[in-house]
């Protein structure tokens, strides 16, 4: 609750509506000067602690990630995959303690639902599944970033090691890099809206084919446009306000991580979203899925607000 309301003070004064920056706040370094933005992981979500000015003592407000806003989309198709992943654990966890009691005496009910529940573990199959397809895609993200900042003639210290699974996607990568030219500009740059009140992190800003383009990389089996639009168009408005550049498209770029899946995936957004609702002009995409994007922050901060009420009652 507390950040939210710090975040009204600086967006006129209204802790959940609000929408534009007062005249007389303005960021205490030049907008493309982003080293002293602090990132704070939370158990709810992550934050970035933005340097403004006049907002409190420490002259930060708390933005939250685009990612943290986008988190109330709903996710059907990862509940059905947890549930398979349950589903095939449990046959499988059941099947195995059959066979080992086989060995023994018939225990109770009680005592072979407790020695499967202890078996099971606490730690669910489809967690333990995520965990690994998340440190797949950072590894390949780090290696991916590496070599886009030697690109750039920056320094760079040793290469990443990275697993077989990572090195698959960042050779997908390379092939997509080759096929576009790729021209970097901006790589993991933090960016952030202090009209809007939000933050997050840029995986490449580049001139592709000769066009800025915002360039947004997943490793997922598939491109799920209703966040990754919003995602992009968020972050190419801050690009914006920030003075970084104006991404005239917005791209979805997924590496794949197995040998089934070798190919990497290239969504270009705006045109398949100004094909999907029937836009004029794919120049049009970047504004509409922009609209979806502030929409959809509307709902967080009134989840956040009930998720605030809910967790003070439960410490009475």
């Amino acid at each position: 609750m507390a950040r939210l309301k710090k975040v009204g003070e600086l967006m006129n004064g209204d802790p959940y509506f609000g929408v534009e920056i007062p005249k007389n706040l303005k960021p205490v370094r030049p907008p493309a000067e982003t080293k002293n933005v602090k990132r704070k992981d939370t158990k709810r979500g992550r934050w970035y602690a933005v340097p403004v000015g006049g907002i409190d003592e420490q002259g930060t407000v708390d933005l939250p990630s685009v990612t943290f806003i986008l988190s109330v989309v709903g996710k059907p198709a990862l509940m059905n995959w947890a549930a398979k992943m349950e589903r095939e654990m449990c046959i499988q966890a059941a099947a195995d303690f059959y066979e080992d009691c086989a060995k023994v005496a018939m225990m109770s009910r009680a005592a072979y639902t407790m020695s499967l529940n202890e078996r099971i573990g606490k730690l669910r199959s489809h967690q333990r599944e995520m965990a690994k397809a998340q440190e797949i895609g950072i590894q390949a993200h780090a290696l991916v970033e590496w070599h886009t900042r030697k690109m750039m003639g920056q320094e760079v210290g040793a290469e990443p090691t990275v697993r077989e699974e990572a090195l698959l996607a960042f050779m997908s990568w390379q092939d997509w890099a080759k096929e576009v030219n790729l021209r970097p500009i901006l790589t993991e740059q933090v960016i952030y809206s202090l009209t809007y009140g939000y933050a997050g992190t840029c995986d490449l800003f580049a001139n592709i084919e000769g066009v800025p383009t915002l360039v947004d990389y997943k490793s997922s089996k598939a491109i799920y446009l209703t966040e990754s639009g919003c995602q992009a168009s968020a972050y190419a408005a801050a690009l914006r306000e920030m003075g970084h550049g104006d991404a005239k498209r917005c791209m979805i770029v997924r590496l794949p991580k197995t040998l089934e899946d070798p190919q990497f995936e290239v969504m270009r957004v705006d045109e398949v979203v100004a094909e999907r609702v029937g836009l004029i002009s794919p120049e049009l995409a970047q504004a509409y899925l922009f609209q979806k994007f502030l929409a959809t922050y509307e709902l967080w901060k009134w989840v956040q607000v009930n998720d605030d009420a809910y967790w003070e009652k439960k410490k009475e």
